[in-house]
């Protein structure tokens, strides 16, 4: 069993928000493999399959952490059979990057569920959304993405899509030579 977390924060007014690219990622992921529904409990939304389970954290971003550790072990899985799908603007927009274990890098989403399950080792997949030097990083997360940026975003999910199939399927080296250091908007 593995366990796909896509972070980001509940609610309509967050939905195309920076920050929500995890869950926006998951939920492309479950339609176009016919996953559904969501099931709703407790602090959680997810989608149980046979050889994963998919899950939302509805606890907000800075408290990841508790819905991932209960999950955790609810599977029994250890965190080497966890990938956590994230913003990050140490990335540009049009970049993905998969990761094995290490720092938050100051993500508080990562924080929280290293705080939670007592460790770094679990999978990443970074999602770039680069940084804006007018704004603080903690609005600038908070904003939805530009009309451009919307214009390319589906090419984006498309590749996060295959990326966590081939993390399914082969793990997180495969996807580590497959990804990293591309920007997959150029041609």
């Amino acid at each position: 069993m593995k366990l796909i977390v896509g972070l980001g924060n509940p609610g309509k007014q967050f939905e195309k928000n920076r920050h929500n690219i995890g869950f926006r990622i998951l939920r492309a992921f479950a339609r176009k493999r016919g996953l559904t529904p969501w099931v709703r409990r407790g602090n959680s939304r997810f989608i149980l399959h046979a050889d994963f389970t998919l899950l939302l954290p509805l606890t907000f971003m800075n408290r990841s952490g508790i819905a991932v550790k209960k999950w955790m072990i609810q599977l029994g899985v250890s965190p080497s059979e966890i990938l956590v799908i994230h913003d990050d603007v140490d990335i540009e927009f049009g970049e993905i990057r998969f990761k094995s274990g290490g720092s938050s890098g100051g993500h508080k989403g990562l924080n929280s569920i290293i705080s939670e399950i007592k460790t770094q080792d679990f999978s990443r997949l970074r999602f770039g959304i680069g940084k804006d030097p007018d704004f603080p990083t903690e609005e600038f997360v908070l904003q939805d993405f530009s009309p451009e940026e919307e214009g390319r975003i589906q090419v984006l999910l498309e590749s996060a899509i295959q990326g966590l199939d081939l993390w399914l399927e082969e793990g997180i080296e495969a996807c580590m030579n497959r990804f990293n250091r591309k920007n997959l908007l150029s041609p």
